[in-house]
């Protein structure tokens, strides 16, 4: 047997369900809210980054953080800076000859250009040409 709802049930439940929904967008109204004042925060110090790093100019500061506070400006922006990092790794490697040689009798990898070195220890010259390059500093031999 079919159960039949008065109007006045029908009613109850269609407020039921609206109150339900504002309910439900009003919290996602909160978390955007929340979302934007995180993405807020974190804007002036990726810039900063990004200038400390030697990507952006001082002068584009304004500019980068008018560009970047756009989500899809910011995507296409990261895009840039991965291929760049990536040409750059790229072009490291090659400068540094053909990456890294046989695993030592400890089982590190050391890269090629210490087998050229006396000892295979690095000189404070040998530092400051990795740091120049933005790669990782190897360990003395």
């Amino acid at each position: 047997m079919a159960m039949t709802q008065t109007l006045t049930e029908k009613a109850i439940d269609a407020l039921a369900c609206a109150g339900a929904a504002l309910e439900k967008a009003e919290a996602m109204q909160k978390q955007a809210e929340n979302t934007r004042v995180k993405a807020a925060a974190a804007l002036t110090p990726a810039v900063s980054a990004l200038i400390k790093a030697g990507l952006y100019d001082e002068t584009m500061r304004q500019d980068l953080i008018r560009a970047l506070a756009d989500p899809a400006t910011a995507l296409e922006a990261l895009k840039k800076v991965a291929e760049y990092h990536a040409a750059s790794v790229t072009t490291t490697k090659q400068a540094m000859g053909r990456g890294y040689s046989q695993a030592d009798s400890n089982g590190e990898k050391r890269p090629r250009v210490l087998s050229d070195v006396p000892g295979g220890k690095l000189r404070p010259s040998d530092r400051v040409y990795y740091g120049l390059l933005g790669v990782e500093v190897p360990p003395d031999a």
